[in-house]
């Protein structure tokens, strides 16, 4: 079905990184290579990993200076980036970009390979991620085509052709219309439940500043403010209610009226407005 390298950029993750390594441990199909990447911790993530490393071959853990913080976007990226030229496997077909604060069902890697294997054209694919209260699972939301950065995994030709990953917040955004640009599907699968520790938009300083950011992704990557409204108001029925939507428009107006560079290239934010206008018009049955 295909040969799978996971890179793991990690810090400080000691509370929640057992959940992904014991997750990875019990999968049905394991990766022929899981680098992890203890991105200056200062906790016992490092320590943690190297004890899997010890027990399975196929796990490495390797360790970046510490730069002072958890830079999202760009650190991650670059963290990524490094494991990318430091893998010991080259014959592989697929690459999983993981977090370490996941756990994973344990037919992961085997469902979405068979949904490569059954769909030449998918690029990009991944489950989706739920937070647990209580007993019960509550769906982190997003869009069917929007692969979820946190576990996403990419087909090696496809992930080539659209030139890796942007350095900056919204790569996980970009690297799926730069997909679909290049003739690329891509997918998330809302059956494939990842528990996700920490919640999306909370790493970093806190889910206020996360909503923030959320809000400041949407300007970076030019969506249409039509689009961005509308989602903001979507976002109003998550925690915190109806503060979350009005952070976002926050984080917008701050780069809009900073007049903040673009970071989406030309041909993908014209690629990102027409096809959200097109959602828009679906959904108001245009």
């Amino acid at each position: 079905m295909g040969r799978i390298v996971i890179i793991t950029p990690a810090r400080d993750e000691e509370k929640y990184i057992h959940f992904t390594l014991n997750s990875i441990v019990n999968q049905t199909i394991q990766p022929v290579e899981w680098l992890i990447l203890d991105d200056g911790s200062n906790d016992r993530t490092k320590e943690i990993a190297e004890k899997y490393a010890n027990e399975y071959s196929w796990i490495r853990v390797l360790s970046l200076p510490d730069r002072g913080e958890r830079v999202l976007g760009s650190g991650v990226v670059h963290t990524f980036n490094y494991g990318l030229e430091n893998l010991q496997t080259t014959d592989y077909d697929f690459i999983c970009k993981l977090d370490a604060d996941l756990t994973l069902p344990e037919n992961y890697f085997e469902f979405l390979l068979a949904e490569f294997t059954a769909d030449t054209k998918l690029g990009i694919a991944s489950g989706c991620t739920y937070i647990e209260n209580g007993e019960e699972l509550t769906w982190e939301r997003t869009y069917e085509k929007h692969t979820r950065g946190m576990m996403k995994v990419y087909r090696r030709i496809c992930f080539q052709e659209i030139g890796g990953l942007i350095p900056n917040l919204g790569w996980d955004v970009v690297d799926d219309y730069m997909a679909h640009l290049k003739g690329w599907d891509t997918q998330n699968h809302k059956e494939l439940k990842v528990i996700h520790h920490r919640p999306m938009g909370s790493s970093g300083k806190g889910i206020i500043a996360g909503k923030i950011r959320w809000g400041k992704i949407h300007y970076l990557l030019n969506y249409h403010p039509l689009f961005s409204l509308g989602s903001c108001f979507y976002r109003m029925l998550e925690k915190p209610y109806i503060l979350s939507g009005i952070l976002m428009i926050y984080g917008y107006l701050s780069c809009f009226f900073n007049d903040t560079r673009r970071i989406a290239p030309d041909e993908v934010g014209e690629y990102i407005r027409s096809t959200q206008i097109m959602r828009l018009k679906k959904v108001v049955g245009l």
